[in-house]
């Protein structure tokens, strides 16, 4: 399978999100290089290529404690 096409911009995969959960790297690995159409990020940037929602949101759709700057 494919990697996700949104990785050199996404802001989980490159470390950009404050308090990052200790799952971070397997998330990485399930969500960016495997499964990326299942990744919450994914869906919203499709929806809109400026989704603060995504900006906001891990792969499995928790809200982040602080947007990403």
């Amino acid at each position: 399978m494919a990697d996700c096409n949104k990785i050199p911009e996404c802001a989980f995969y490159n470390d950009k999100i404050p308090n990052m959960p200790g799952t971070a790297e397997f998330m990485k690995m399930v969500y960016c290089h495997q499964r990326f159409e299942e990744c919450q990020r994914f869906s919203l940037s499709k929806q809109s290529p400026v989704n603060d929602a995504a900006n906001n949101t891990d792969p499995v759709g928790l809200n982040v404690s602080s947007p990403v700057q």
